[in-house]
């Protein structure tokens, strides 16, 4: 797992260290905390009925190289939690920080793959209690190198996604949750899913004279995108944010449907950012 406890000498640096004995601040190796963020997500734990609280991530350039479309994509990302947290439905914390009281947090199954920031928070909300969005404990990281990188870092995250797709059934359970479900099954699920839909369409239109060429098209178009990102392109402007999208959401398919086949991949490599 990538998730750490936050090093106790940033805690008591802030005067803190008796306050967070019952709270797990969790952070990744490559993130930088801005003064006053563990102090912030403390402060938000301590409203009533929230048992989890996920900070601002901000991702940053790759110093001396092109940036990427991630920055943006993240930025909506970001405005999404925002809405979630403000239904007390937070889902999936960034993993780069987040708190949650430490008798909340149950173990996960050991092969589970790039999960933790989204089941941490989401089996914590099963439990009725809030998981709310802390905007002002902020965080930052660089953003991935190249394309190649962030697109190995969304085929372990789609693993993960399969993983939860195939074995915690009871996110689309809308009787019991209705807020939670409602915001698994429109944004994490669709999300999840509509890729891997859309390959799988690609695939059978193959099998109907009509949906031949349009269907092979789609197939070549994505293989063609996954085999130019190992080149590590910077395509600038609109072409290269709309290759970006096409490469990621392959991957993300791809990792989908490993997951959804029971692989798994139980640790973390780290994404190239320097």
């Amino acid at each position: 797992m990538k998730t750490m406890i936050i090093a106790a000498a940033a805690v008591l640096s802030l005067g803190l260290g008796s306050a967070f004995a019952q709270e797990n601040a969790n952070t990744d190796a490559n993130t930088r905390f801005e003064p006053g963020a563990v102090e912030t997500l403390i402060h938000a734990l301590a409203e009533p009925g929230v048992g989890a609280a996920c900070g601002r991530l901000l991702f940053e350039p790759h110093p001396g190289g092109d940036a990427t479309p991630e920055t943006a994509y993240w930025d909506r990302e970001t405005r999404l939690k925002e809405a979630e947290g403000r239904l007390g439905a937070c889902l999936g914390a960034n993993g780069g920080i987040y708190a949650a009281f430490r008798d909340l947090v149950a173990p996960l199954p050991p092969d589970t793959t790039s999960m933790d920031d989204f089941l941490i928070p989401v089996r914590i909300a099963r439990k009725g209690l809030r998981v709310i969005f802390a905007g002002k404990a902020v965080a930052r990281e660089e953003a991935a190198r190249d394309v190649a990188a962030e697109a190995r870092r969304r085929t372990r995250i789609g693993i993960g996604a399969g993983q939860v797709l195939r074995r915690d059934l009871w996110l689309w359970n809308a009787a019991k949750h209705p807020w939670l479900s409602f915001a698994y099954v429109s944004r994490k699920a669709a999300r999840w899913l509509a890729p891997l839909l859309l390959l799988l369409g690609a695939v059978a239109a193959l099998f109907v004279p009509a949906g031949r060429l349009p269907g092979a098209a789609v197939l070549a178009g994505a293989a063609l995108a996954l085999l130019l990102a190992r080149a590590r392109p910077a395509l600038p402007g609109a072409f290269g944010r709309l290759y970006y999208f096409v490469v990621l959401n392959v991957a993300l398919a791809l990792g989908v449907a490993l997951g959804l086949l029971g692989h798994s991949r139980p640790y973390w490599t780290r994404t190239a950012r320097s």
